[in-house]
């Protein structure tokens, strides 16, 4: 069974995530622009896009389809994000099991490595935030 059930709980939270983000560690919009990296998140199950873009001022995480082309787009499950985000599965894992695929120049996305922790770090609180942690634990 799928942690998220649809496509605007997924968006949403996330959403929440990336604004907590910017509220506690502001180096993160630094940290993207100056990588100048525009990563995708395509997850499946549910659908979502996800578009972080280093190369506006400032840097803008943006949902659903988009023209902008990224340089590195990751490919993975909604589950499987949230698995790394709990820290339930490490990235070196989902990459060796092919749970995520990353197409363009993965080194680059180590720029924006700061980011990812915080994202991490604050993760769990968020899905409290948003009524999502009793689901956490019946998924497990």
């Amino acid at each position: 069974m799928a942690f998220y059930e649809d496509s605007e709980q997924f968006e949403t939270t996330l959403k929440h995530l990336f604004d907590r983000v910017q509220k506690t560690y502001p180096q993160a919009a630094e940290d993207l622009e100056q990588a100048k990296l525009i990563l995708r998140f395509s997850c499946s199950d549910p659908a979502a896009d996800i578009l972080i873009n280093g190369r506006r001022h400032p840097a803008s995480v943006t949902f659903g389809e988009n023209r902008i082309r990224p340089e590195v787009d990751v490919q993975l499950t909604a589950d499987t994000l949230h698995s790394i985000l709990l820290g339930e599965l490490r990235l070196s894992r989902a990459l060796s099991s092919r749970l995520l695929k990353i197409r363009g120049p993965a080194r680059k996305t180590l720029a924006v490595a700061g980011l990812f922790h915080e994202c991490q770090k604050v993760y769990p609180e968020v899905l409290r935030e948003n009524g999502l942690s009793d689901q956490s634990q019946q998924a497990e």
